[in-house]
């Protein structure tokens, strides 16, 4: 997985809001492959993502990695039997009333958010929070609650890569 060590590469890399990368790309019969998380905070997610369904991607680059630069929270629910294709993928901007209702939940401690000196913004004041859910068809899923900061690379077998946000979809 040298793709997360290469920093070059991500940050010559758009932000890809997730919301808008799964309207026009989809995750279904996709296989999740690896998840890790660096003590710096970022979480990589990479999929052996489903060329029939994305056409517009070249097939040499079926390894898709997503980096959540922000990621506050994630949640893995086992489903009824192994097996890591995914059904689909969804995200969604969380609105303000849901994030305000998060002062209350207990999976934040307000200890931790003391204000302007924080390195990491609490995320009930993040406008950009989002919760970006991998359904299985097992009905396992894997939850990230993140910052809208998300980059997303395709690589090939040999180590090139793609940015998916320049891949032009007109025509398809």
């Amino acid at each position: 997985m040298h793709f997360i060590d290469d920093w070059d590469i991500w940050e010559s890399t758009q932000v890809f809001p997730l919301p808008e990368a799964l309207e026009k790309f989809t995750l279904h019969d996709s296989g999740m492959l690896h998840i890790v998380q660096l003590p710096v905070g970022m979480l990589f997610v990479s999929i052996d993502f489903d060329i029939i369904w994305n056409q517009a991607v070249p097939k040499e680059f079926s390894l898709l990695v997503i980096r959540f630069a922000c990621p506050y929270r994630y949640v893995w629910r086992e489903g009824s039997f192994e097996l890591n294709t995914l059904g689909d993928a969804t995200s969604s901007v969380v609105p303000e009333e849901d994030r305000i209702r998060m002062l209350d939940d207990s999976d934040f401690d307000l200890r931790a958010y003391q204000g302007d000196s924080d390195d990491i913004q609490a995320p009930w004041d993040d406008e950009g929070l989002t919760l970006t859910t991998f359904r299985y068809v097992n009905w396992g899923r894997f939850e990230v609650l993140h910052g809208l900061d998300t980059r997303i690379r395709c690589f090939s077998p040999n180590g090139d890569s793609i940015d998916l946000s320049a891949i032009d979809l007109t025509g398809l």
